[in-house]
Protein backbone atom coordinates (compact mmCIF):
# COMPACT_ATOMS: atom_id res chain seq x y z
CA UNK A 1 0.00 0.00 0.00
CA UNK A 2 1.06 3.47 -0.74
CA UNK A 3 2.08 6.48 1.45
CA UNK A 4 -0.97 8.34 1.14
CA UNK A 5 -3.30 5.39 0.61
CA UNK A 6 -1.73 4.11 4.30
CA UNK A 7 -2.85 7.97 4.94
CA UNK A 8 -6.11 7.79 4.19
CA UNK A 9 -7.30 4.65 5.50
CA UNK A 10 -5.77 5.78 9.06
CA UNK A 11 -7.49 8.87 8.86
CA UNK A 12 -10.58 6.70 7.91
CA UNK A 13 -10.34 4.25 10.96
CA UNK A 14 -9.99 7.51 13.40
CA UNK A 15 -13.06 9.41 11.85
CA UNK A 16 -15.66 6.07 12.14
CA UNK A 17 -16.24 3.57 15.35
CA UNK A 18 -16.92 4.17 19.18
CA UNK A 19 -12.98 3.93 19.84
CA UNK A 20 -12.01 7.20 19.31
CA UNK A 21 -9.82 8.26 21.90
CA UNK A 22 -7.75 5.22 21.12
CA UNK A 23 -7.71 5.39 17.53
CA UNK A 24 -6.39 9.20 17.95
CA UNK A 25 -3.53 7.52 20.29
CA UNK A 26 -3.15 4.96 17.40
CA UNK A 27 -3.38 7.70 14.45
CA UNK A 28 -0.19 10.03 16.71
CA UNK A 29 1.58 7.05 17.48
CA UNK A 30 1.29 5.95 13.60
CA UNK A 31 1.95 9.66 12.54
CA UNK A 32 4.28 10.26 15.14
CA UNK A 33 7.05 11.70 12.71
CA UNK A 34 5.39 13.43 10.51
CA UNK A 35 3.72 15.45 12.51
CA UNK A 36 6.66 16.78 14.34
CA UNK A 37 8.65 17.74 10.66
CA UNK A 38 5.42 19.50 10.23
CA UNK A 39 5.64 21.02 13.22
CA UNK A 40 9.19 21.97 12.70
CA UNK A 41 8.66 23.58 9.50
CA UNK A 42 5.56 25.25 10.72
CA UNK A 43 7.88 26.83 13.36
CA UNK A 44 11.00 27.57 10.73
CA UNK A 45 8.48 29.33 8.37
CA UNK A 46 6.59 32.15 11.09
CA UNK A 47 10.54 32.74 12.15
CA UNK A 48 11.48 33.27 8.73
CA UNK A 49 8.50 35.26 8.03
CA UNK A 50 8.53 37.42 11.09
CA UNK A 51 12.38 37.72 10.13
CA UNK A 52 11.33 38.87 6.80
CA UNK A 53 8.67 41.14 7.99
CA UNK A 54 11.48 42.87 10.88
CA UNK A 55 14.23 43.34 8.05
CA UNK A 56 11.79 44.25 5.17
CA UNK A 57 10.30 47.24 7.96
CA UNK A 58 13.84 48.13 8.92
CA UNK A 59 14.57 48.76 5.12
CA UNK A 60 11.45 50.44 4.18
CA UNK A 61 11.68 52.92 7.46
CA UNK A 62 15.92 53.63 6.58
CA UNK A 63 14.50 54.53 2.67
CA UNK A 64 12.07 57.25 4.38
CA UNK A 65 14.46 58.44 6.56
CA UNK A 66 16.56 59.25 4.34
CA UNK A 67 13.95 61.20 2.27
CA UNK A 68 12.77 63.29 5.37
CA UNK A 69 14.72 66.82 5.79
CA UNK A 70 15.21 69.40 8.76
CA UNK A 71 13.61 72.32 7.23
CA UNK A 72 14.36 76.27 8.48
CA UNK A 73 12.56 78.90 7.14
CA UNK A 74 12.95 83.05 7.87
CA UNK A 75 10.44 85.13 8.14
CA UNK A 76 11.45 88.46 9.06
CA UNK A 77 13.38 88.25 12.33
CA UNK A 78 11.37 85.05 13.24
CA UNK A 79 13.19 81.62 11.92
CA UNK A 80 10.65 78.35 11.94
CA UNK A 81 11.62 74.88 12.01
CA UNK A 82 10.15 71.93 10.74
CA UNK A 83 9.93 68.64 8.74
CA UNK A 84 9.93 67.74 4.93
CA UNK A 85 10.02 65.05 2.87
CA UNK A 86 10.78 64.49 -1.05
CA UNK A 87 8.22 62.80 -2.95
CA UNK A 88 10.25 62.93 -6.45
CA UNK A 89 13.96 62.46 -7.57
CA UNK A 90 14.52 66.33 -8.65
CA UNK A 91 14.10 68.26 -5.55
CA UNK A 92 10.53 68.14 -4.83
CA UNK A 93 9.39 68.46 -1.43
CA UNK A 94 5.97 68.34 0.66
CA UNK A 95 5.44 69.92 4.17
CA UNK A 96 3.06 71.77 5.64
CA UNK A 97 2.69 75.58 4.96
CA UNK A 98 2.38 76.78 8.03
CA UNK A 99 6.06 75.64 7.95
CA UNK A 100 7.02 78.35 5.15
CA UNK A 101 4.30 80.70 5.88
CA UNK A 102 5.86 84.26 4.80
CA UNK A 103 9.05 83.06 4.33
CA UNK A 104 10.72 84.26 1.01
CA UNK A 105 12.41 81.25 -1.30
CA UNK A 106 15.65 82.54 -0.43
CA UNK A 107 15.60 82.29 2.97
CA UNK A 108 14.28 78.87 3.21
CA UNK A 109 16.95 75.64 3.22
CA UNK A 110 16.51 71.60 3.55
CA UNK A 111 19.62 69.45 5.25
CA UNK A 112 19.17 66.02 4.47
CA UNK A 113 20.40 64.07 7.95
CA UNK A 114 21.81 61.07 5.98
CA UNK A 115 24.24 63.41 4.49
CA UNK A 116 24.11 66.83 6.09
CA UNK A 117 23.86 68.38 2.68
CA UNK A 118 21.95 71.28 2.75
CA UNK A 119 19.86 72.55 -0.50
CA UNK A 120 18.29 75.93 -1.08
CA UNK A 121 14.76 76.55 -2.35
CA UNK A 122 14.62 77.74 -5.50
CA UNK A 123 10.65 78.21 -6.17
CA UNK A 124 7.32 77.95 -3.71
CA UNK A 125 5.78 75.51 -6.54
CA UNK A 126 2.55 76.18 -4.62
CA UNK A 127 1.00 77.13 -1.11
CA UNK A 128 -2.89 76.25 0.53
CA UNK A 129 -3.43 77.83 3.54
CA UNK A 130 -6.35 75.82 4.12
CA UNK A 131 -5.00 72.70 3.60
CA UNK A 132 -1.80 73.59 5.55
CA UNK A 133 0.23 71.97 2.56
CA UNK A 134 3.20 73.40 0.63
CA UNK A 135 5.24 72.06 -2.27
CA UNK A 136 8.78 73.42 -2.71
CA UNK A 137 11.43 73.08 -5.35
CA UNK A 138 15.31 72.90 -4.10
CA UNK A 139 18.42 72.78 -5.53
CA UNK A 140 18.83 69.32 -5.43
CA UNK A 141 19.04 66.30 -8.01
CA UNK A 142 18.85 62.13 -7.79
CA UNK A 143 17.05 62.79 -4.12
CA UNK A 144 16.04 59.84 -2.51
CA UNK A 145 12.38 59.98 -1.99
CA UNK A 146 9.09 58.70 -0.93
CA UNK A 147 6.05 56.69 -2.14
CA UNK A 148 2.49 58.74 -2.48
CA UNK A 149 -0.03 56.20 -0.99
CA UNK A 150 -3.60 56.24 -0.89
CA UNK A 151 -5.32 58.13 2.27
CA UNK A 152 -8.66 56.81 1.08
CA UNK A 153 -8.20 53.60 1.87
CA UNK A 154 -6.57 53.27 5.87
CA UNK A 155 -9.01 52.31 8.19
CA UNK A 156 -9.09 53.16 12.00
CA UNK A 157 -6.90 51.09 14.21
CA UNK A 158 -3.99 50.63 11.09
CA UNK A 159 -0.95 51.04 12.39
CA UNK A 160 1.17 53.59 11.41
CA UNK A 161 4.51 55.41 11.50
CA UNK A 162 5.68 59.50 11.73
CA UNK A 163 8.85 60.41 10.65
CA UNK A 164 9.97 64.02 11.61
CA UNK A 165 12.36 66.25 13.80
CA UNK A 166 10.83 67.22 16.53
CA UNK A 167 13.05 69.94 18.30
CA UNK A 168 15.45 69.48 15.62
CA UNK A 169 15.92 65.94 16.68
CA UNK A 170 16.31 64.72 13.40
CA UNK A 171 14.85 61.41 12.05
CA UNK A 172 12.89 60.86 15.38
CA UNK A 173 10.47 58.26 14.65
CA UNK A 174 7.37 57.21 16.78
CA UNK A 175 4.26 54.86 16.11
CA UNK A 176 1.57 54.53 16.60
CA UNK A 177 -2.72 53.89 15.19
CA UNK A 178 -4.81 55.41 13.25
CA UNK A 179 -8.20 56.75 15.32
CA UNK A 180 -10.26 58.65 13.24
CA UNK A 181 -8.90 58.55 8.86
CA UNK A 182 -11.58 61.53 8.26
CA UNK A 183 -11.53 63.80 11.41
CA UNK A 184 -13.41 66.77 10.60
CA UNK A 185 -12.63 69.92 12.01
CA UNK A 186 -13.82 73.16 10.59
CA UNK A 187 -14.67 72.78 6.78
CA UNK A 188 -10.86 70.54 6.79
CA UNK A 189 -10.45 66.90 6.94
CA UNK A 190 -7.69 65.53 8.96
CA UNK A 191 -6.01 61.90 9.88
CA UNK A 192 -6.05 61.46 13.63
CA UNK A 193 -3.57 59.45 14.96
CA UNK A 194 -1.60 58.22 18.08
CA UNK A 195 2.05 58.26 17.58
CA UNK A 196 3.46 61.09 19.46
CA UNK A 197 4.91 63.96 17.53
CA UNK A 198 5.98 67.45 18.86
CA UNK A 199 6.66 71.03 17.19
CA UNK A 200 9.19 70.38 15.10
CA UNK A 201 7.29 67.43 13.34
CA UNK A 202 4.96 69.54 11.07
CA UNK A 203 5.34 68.79 7.92
CA UNK A 204 6.88 65.30 8.23
CA UNK A 205 5.57 61.97 6.35
CA UNK A 206 2.84 59.42 8.33
CA UNK A 207 3.58 56.03 6.94
CA UNK A 208 1.63 52.70 6.35
CA UNK A 209 3.13 49.47 7.04
CA UNK A 210 4.24 49.09 3.73
CA UNK A 211 6.16 52.41 3.55
CA UNK A 212 4.06 54.53 1.14
CA UNK A 213 3.46 58.03 2.91
CA UNK A 214 -0.51 58.67 3.88
CA UNK A 215 -0.55 62.08 5.42
CA UNK A 216 1.93 65.38 6.26
CA UNK A 217 1.84 65.40 10.23
CA UNK A 218 0.35 69.00 10.89
CA UNK A 219 0.25 69.11 15.17
CA UNK A 220 -1.50 68.51 17.63
CA UNK A 221 -4.80 69.11 19.34
CA UNK A 222 -4.57 71.01 22.96
CA UNK A 223 -6.94 70.20 25.84
CA UNK A 224 -7.85 72.74 28.60
CA UNK A 225 -5.49 72.80 31.88
CA UNK A 226 -9.19 71.01 33.29
CA UNK A 227 -9.34 68.62 30.61
CA UNK A 228 -5.77 67.86 28.99
CA UNK A 229 -5.21 65.95 25.43
CA UNK A 230 -2.81 63.24 24.95
CA UNK A 231 -1.84 61.85 21.43
CA UNK A 232 -4.72 63.80 19.48
CA UNK A 233 -2.69 64.18 16.70
CA UNK A 234 -3.48 65.39 13.32
CA UNK A 235 -1.87 64.61 9.60
CA UNK A 236 -3.24 66.28 6.48
CA UNK A 237 -4.40 63.21 3.85
CA UNK A 238 -1.52 62.79 0.80
CA UNK A 239 -4.62 62.83 -1.34
CA UNK A 240 -4.62 66.80 -0.76
CA UNK A 241 -1.14 66.80 -2.05
CA UNK A 242 -1.85 64.21 -5.16
CA UNK A 243 -4.57 66.42 -5.99
CA UNK A 244 -2.52 69.38 -5.59
CA UNK A 245 0.21 67.58 -8.30
CA UNK A 246 -3.03 66.34 -10.58
CA UNK A 247 -3.98 70.44 -10.36
CA UNK A 248 -7.73 69.16 -8.78
CA UNK A 249 -8.81 70.50 -5.61
CA UNK A 250 -6.64 73.00 -5.22
CA UNK A 251 -5.29 76.45 -4.73
CA UNK A 252 -1.61 75.68 -5.63
CA UNK A 253 -0.30 78.44 -8.09
CA UNK A 254 0.15 76.78 -11.67
CA UNK A 255 2.24 79.62 -13.15
CA UNK A 256 5.74 77.93 -12.19
CA UNK A 257 7.76 76.15 -14.48
CA UNK A 258 8.44 73.91 -11.95
CA UNK A 259 5.33 72.45 -10.98
CA UNK A 260 4.92 71.27 -14.67
CA UNK A 261 8.35 69.76 -14.87
CA UNK A 262 6.84 67.95 -11.34
CA UNK A 263 4.21 66.63 -13.30
CA UNK A 264 5.44 65.58 -15.82
CA UNK A 265 7.91 63.76 -13.60
CA UNK A 266 4.98 62.24 -12.21
CA UNK A 267 3.45 61.35 -15.35
CA UNK A 268 6.59 60.00 -17.05
CA UNK A 269 7.02 57.48 -13.85
CA UNK A 270 3.87 56.35 -15.17
CA UNK A 271 4.36 55.47 -18.65
CA UNK A 272 1.74 58.18 -19.61
CA UNK A 273 4.47 59.52 -22.37
CA UNK A 274 1.89 62.08 -24.41
CA UNK A 275 0.97 63.90 -20.87
CA UNK A 276 4.24 64.22 -20.20
CA UNK A 277 5.67 65.55 -23.03
CA UNK A 278 2.60 68.29 -23.05
CA UNK A 279 3.58 69.03 -19.18
CA UNK A 280 7.71 69.29 -20.30
CA UNK A 281 6.65 71.50 -22.87
CA UNK A 282 4.45 73.59 -20.82
CA UNK A 283 7.44 73.90 -18.47
CA UNK A 284 9.89 74.93 -20.93
CA UNK A 285 6.82 78.17 -22.15
CA UNK A 286 7.27 79.07 -18.97
CA UNK A 287 11.32 79.07 -18.80
CA UNK A 288 12.70 78.92 -22.51
CA UNK A 289 16.07 78.50 -20.49
CA UNK A 290 15.00 75.21 -18.35
CA UNK A 291 17.66 72.66 -19.03
CA UNK A 292 16.09 69.91 -17.01
CA UNK A 293 12.67 70.44 -18.97
CA UNK A 294 14.92 69.82 -22.44
CA UNK A 295 16.43 66.86 -21.13
CA UNK A 296 12.73 65.23 -20.11
CA UNK A 297 10.97 66.10 -23.50
CA UNK A 298 14.08 64.56 -24.95
CA UNK A 299 13.68 61.51 -23.17
CA UNK A 300 10.09 61.29 -24.27
CA UNK A 301 10.44 61.57 -27.80
CA UNK A 302 13.10 58.67 -27.68
CA UNK A 303 10.80 56.68 -25.58
CA UNK A 304 8.12 57.54 -28.49
CA UNK A 305 10.82 56.27 -31.47
CA UNK A 306 11.15 60.26 -32.71
CA UNK A 307 15.12 60.16 -32.43
CA UNK A 308 15.74 63.73 -34.07
CA UNK A 309 13.45 65.56 -32.04
CA UNK A 310 15.61 64.12 -28.90
CA UNK A 311 18.89 64.98 -30.04
CA UNK A 312 17.20 68.56 -30.87
CA UNK A 313 15.89 68.91 -27.24
CA UNK A 314 19.51 66.82 -25.78
CA UNK A 315 21.45 68.94 -27.94
CA UNK A 316 19.52 72.65 -26.20
CA UNK A 317 19.80 71.08 -22.80
CA UNK A 318 23.65 71.24 -23.51
CA UNK A 319 23.58 74.67 -24.68
CA UNK A 320 22.03 75.68 -22.08
CA UNK A 321 23.71 73.87 -19.47
CA UNK A 322 27.09 72.98 -20.87
CA UNK A 323 28.54 72.41 -17.66
CA UNK A 324 26.02 69.90 -16.42
CA UNK A 325 27.29 66.14 -16.36
CA UNK A 326 23.43 64.42 -16.89
CA UNK A 327 22.44 67.15 -20.11
CA UNK A 328 26.33 65.82 -21.22
CA UNK A 329 26.16 62.54 -21.09
CA UNK A 330 22.86 62.35 -21.92
CA UNK A 331 23.58 63.62 -25.15
CA UNK A 332 26.54 61.97 -25.48
CA UNK A 333 24.22 58.28 -25.12
CA UNK A 334 22.19 59.70 -27.60
CA UNK A 335 24.95 60.43 -30.23
CA UNK A 336 25.83 56.94 -29.78
CA UNK A 337 22.55 55.89 -30.33
CA UNK A 338 22.28 57.52 -33.42
CA UNK A 339 25.47 56.62 -34.81
CA UNK A 340 26.71 59.68 -34.60
CA UNK A 341 30.28 58.79 -33.10
CA UNK A 342 32.54 61.64 -33.41
CA UNK A 343 29.79 63.82 -31.65
CA UNK A 344 29.67 60.67 -28.80
CA UNK A 345 33.47 61.38 -28.59
CA UNK A 346 33.75 64.63 -27.99
CA UNK A 347 30.66 64.86 -25.30
CA UNK A 348 32.12 61.71 -23.63
CA UNK A 349 35.55 63.77 -23.35
CA UNK A 350 33.40 66.31 -21.69
CA UNK A 351 31.96 63.82 -19.26
CA UNK A 352 35.18 62.71 -18.08
CA UNK A 353 36.66 66.65 -17.46
CA UNK A 354 33.14 67.58 -15.35
CA UNK A 355 33.62 63.56 -14.04
CA UNK A 356 37.02 62.08 -13.70
CA UNK A 357 36.23 59.13 -11.90
CA UNK A 358 33.36 58.32 -14.55
CA UNK A 359 34.06 54.66 -15.51
CA UNK A 360 31.22 54.15 -18.13
CA UNK A 361 31.97 57.10 -19.98
CA UNK A 362 35.87 56.15 -20.13
CA UNK A 363 35.04 52.76 -21.45
CA UNK A 364 32.61 54.15 -23.82
CA UNK A 365 34.91 56.52 -24.93
CA UNK A 366 37.82 53.94 -25.32
CA UNK A 367 35.65 52.12 -26.98
CA UNK A 368 34.21 54.73 -29.34
CA UNK A 369 38.27 55.54 -30.39
CA UNK A 370 39.08 51.72 -30.78
CA UNK A 371 36.13 51.43 -33.31
CA UNK A 372 36.99 54.94 -34.99
CA UNK A 373 41.10 54.13 -35.36
CA UNK A 374 42.49 56.46 -32.57
CA UNK A 375 44.10 53.06 -31.04
CA UNK A 376 46.33 56.40 -28.71
CA UNK A 377 43.51 57.51 -27.03
CA UNK A 378 42.38 53.76 -25.50
CA UNK A 379 45.54 53.26 -24.18
CA UNK A 380 45.90 56.53 -22.74
CA UNK A 381 42.70 55.92 -21.08
CA UNK A 382 43.45 52.32 -19.54
CA UNK A 383 45.47 52.94 -16.58
CA UNK A 384 43.26 55.09 -15.01
CA UNK A 385 40.27 52.81 -15.71
CA UNK A 386 41.96 49.98 -14.52
CA UNK A 387 42.14 51.60 -10.80
CA UNK A 388 38.45 52.73 -11.17
CA UNK A 389 37.06 49.00 -12.71
CA UNK A 390 39.08 46.47 -13.36
CA UNK A 391 36.96 44.47 -15.42
CA UNK A 392 36.38 47.08 -18.04
CA UNK A 393 39.69 47.97 -18.10
CA UNK A 394 40.83 44.61 -19.18
CA UNK A 395 38.17 44.33 -21.54
CA UNK A 396 39.06 47.81 -23.11
CA UNK A 397 43.00 46.59 -23.47
CA UNK A 398 42.06 43.22 -24.89
CA UNK A 399 39.58 44.89 -27.36
CA UNK A 400 42.65 47.37 -28.16
CA UNK A 401 45.36 44.58 -28.41
CA UNK A 402 42.45 43.13 -31.16
CA UNK A 403 42.57 46.51 -32.82
CA UNK A 404 46.33 46.68 -32.88
CA UNK A 405 47.05 43.58 -34.78
CA UNK A 406 43.76 43.51 -37.30
CA UNK A 407 43.73 44.51 -40.65
CA UNK A 408 40.26 46.16 -40.72
CA UNK A 409 41.13 48.21 -37.67
CA UNK A 410 44.52 48.92 -39.55
CA UNK A 411 42.26 50.57 -41.87
CA UNK A 412 40.13 52.68 -39.82
CA UNK A 413 43.14 54.04 -38.29
CA UNK A 414 44.49 55.28 -41.61
CA UNK A 415 41.10 56.89 -41.99
CA UNK A 416 40.88 60.49 -41.30
CA UNK A 417 39.13 61.54 -37.93
CA UNK A 418 35.16 61.35 -38.20
CA UNK A 419 34.03 64.64 -37.95
CA UNK A 420 31.10 66.09 -36.60
CA UNK A 421 28.02 64.16 -38.04
CA UNK A 422 29.63 61.48 -39.41
CA UNK A 423 27.85 58.08 -39.79
CA UNK A 424 28.07 54.79 -39.32
CA UNK A 425 27.35 53.56 -43.22
CA UNK A 426 28.06 50.00 -42.50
Amino acid sequence: MSYMQTLKESLKRWATGSALIQRSKDFIKRWAREISIAGVLALAAAVALDWYSEKNTSAILDANSKATVVITAISGDEERQGSGFFISNDGLLATNYHVIKGADVEHIAAQVPATRAIFRATAIVGADAKRDIALVQFDARDTPYVRLGDSTKIKAGQRVIAIGAPLGLENSVSDGIVSNPERRIGDAKFIQFTAPISPGNSGGGLFEKRGTVIGVTTGTMQGTEEEPSQNINLAVPINVVRDSLAGTESDLTTDSPTYWYSRAVLEEDKHNFDRALAYYTKAISLDERYADAYLGAGGIYYEKGDYESELKYYEEAVELAPDDYDAVSTLGSAYEDNARYGDAIKMFRKTIELKPDDKDSMYTLGVLSVLSGDLQTARELLPQLMKLNRGLGTELGELTEIAATSEVFKKLARRPPMDSGDRNEN
